[in-house]
């Protein structure tokens, strides 16, 4: 006999997803051990990830008089490659962000502005090319938080110094308490905001 079975795939832990296949087998009219079974596991989902297929479990049991056999499969994804073409640029792109906030001035505003401008629409184009390979899905995924969250650094950036330069052009003066508070936010409430959403991230993740 042949039997298909189609396993449901939940991708809201994408890309670290362990998808569990379980299936149950009854004998009608056949005892457990005269059965010989041959397992093929295969996932057609060449485009989005390489699975680990592995058996976790295999056992006959009898259920509600019934002999039954289980089989379970367990597919984990190798996310090798998404850290190193998705997490890996996006996180040195963040961390370039991060270091203009460290160079403050009237004169730097633009140069400033350019590299967070750059970056925004480098990873905007990132985020649509990663978000075309990923599964289609109606939820939100562990991938589209981290683009979301990578994205809006730069534009976060952006908005203290355009803030920054907004006051500096209306008072003249870069010691004042709301030009202290922006640099603030900009040299230390973001980098440590960042590292903690980095540290809940993998932990979540992983």
């Amino acid at each position: 006999y042949t039997y298909h079975f189609i396993c449901p795939y939940d991708w809201s832990d994408y890309p670290f997803d362990r998808q569990v296949c379980q299936m149950e087998i009854v004998l009608a009219s056949a005892r457990s051990k005269q059965i010989e079974i041959e397992l093929q596991a295969f996932s057609n989902l060449t485009d989005y990830s390489t699975f680990a297929l592995k058996l976790t479990n295999f056992s006959a049991q009898n259920i509600n008089g019934e002999n039954t056999i289980l089989v379970e499969i367990m597919m984990h994804r190798d996310f090798t490659p998404l850290m190193l073409n998705t997490y890996l640029p996006t996180f040195t792109l963040t961390v370039i962000n991060q270091l203009t906030n460290y160079f403050i001035g009237y004169e730097l505003f633009e140069g400033i502005i350019a590299v967070n401008s750059t970056t925004l629409m480098t990873l905007a184009s990132l985020f649509i090319s990663v978000f075309n390979s990923m599964p289609e899905s109606t939820y939100i995924k562990m991938m589209d938080v981290w683009m979301i969250a990578t994205f809006m650094y730069p534009f976060v950036i952006i908005f203290i110094h355009t803030l920054i330069h907004i006051t500096n052009r209306k008072d003249g003066k870069e010691d004042g308490p709301f030009m202290k508070a922006l640099w603030f936010v900009g040299r230390h409430v973001l980098p440590i905001c960042f590292t903690l959403f980095l540290v809940t991230y993998w932990i979540v993740g992983l």
